[in-house]
């Protein structure tokens, strides 16, 4: 199955002028004292120093340093009250089995689904990648019934295959790119440098790992020989909701935690995505 939108894509960053780092290494104005100038020394323009506070708004038209404004390339980004830090490399997927999650033998039901983390692939948005997973089909045998009641099966409930969870990368997108919104996007995870599409992807990938280690898929019906068609019948589409229902609750655990943070995807359409500073 796919999740509903893009899991993540690249978004924009700006970097940090080197006049804007200052002699102790620190982001500064470059008029500050902690700025390019030096303790005591204010830049008055001209390659001159001096304390020139009064003339500073006509020289280059940046702001006051005690009032921090836009970059002088900005573009309305605000100045980072620390200095960047640089993106982490993205965590590699983990490729790993995660284990048998169901089994159930009975006379008219054979029930086995395990679960796993597979290497990344193609077909993802073009500019971006998603995380998702397959998920095995559910089959419900005919029946033979006579006086209302069921006299034979042709066949068993059968549910079986593996639940496989892959993060998938479009024509232009990769790992390195920058997230757009949710994880990789949070205070915690730009302090951090975590800032990458790889990692956002990867927090999906733990998101559905937990959560099948978690939760227990649903149980088939018990059949019989002398249930009522009807009863039958109910009993298998009330399985199948329970199965629809588990996928649908999984999808929306992982949006919550990873897609819903941060600059939150529901967010994107009106705000943009999250603008990144770098060194």
């Amino acid at each position: 199955m796919d999740r509903h939108g893009n899991g993540g894509k690249a978004g924009r960053a700006s970097r940090i002028g080197s006049d804007w780092i200052g002699w102790d290494g620190s982001v500064a104005h470059p008029d500050a004292p902690q700025g390019v100038g030096g303790p005591g020394y204010f830049d008055a323009g001209g390659g001159g120093f001096g304390n020139d506070a009064e003339n500073r708004d006509l020289r280059s038209g940046r702001p006051d340093p005690e009032q921090p404004g836009p970059l002088p390339s900005g573009g309305g980004d605000e100045v980072p009250a620390a200095k960047p830090k640089a993106p982490n490399a993205p965590p590699a997927t983990n490729v790993r089995s995660l284990g048998e999650q169901l089994k159930v033998e009975e006379d008219h039901v054979d029930v086995l689904i395990d679960a796993e983390v597979v290497a990344d692939g193609g077909g993802g948005p073009a500019n971006g990648a998603h995380t998702d997973f397959t998920w095995p089909a559910m089959s419900a045998p005919a029946f033979d019934s006579e006086d209302g009641k069921i006299t034979k099966f042709k066949g068993k409930l059968t549910w079986k295959g593996t639940i496989s969870i892959q993060t998938k990368y479009g024509t232009d997108g990769k790992a390195t790119d920058l997230s757009c919104y949710g994880r990789g996007t949070t205070p915690s995870d730009v302090s951090a440098g975590d800032v990458t599409l790889g990692f956002h992807e990867n927090c999906h990938q733990v998101d559905y790992a937990n959560y099948l280690d978690q939760k227990i898929l649903p149980n088939p019906p018990t059949l019989f020989i002398g249930m009522t068609p009807d009863d039958y019948n109910s009993q298998v589409a009330d399985f199948k909701k329970a199965i629809a229902d588990f996928r649908t609750a999984m999808e929306t655990d992982s949006d919550t935690r990873t897609d819903e943070v941060g600059r939150k995807e529901s967010e994107v359409a009106s705000k943009g995505c999250f603008t990144h500073k770098l060194p």
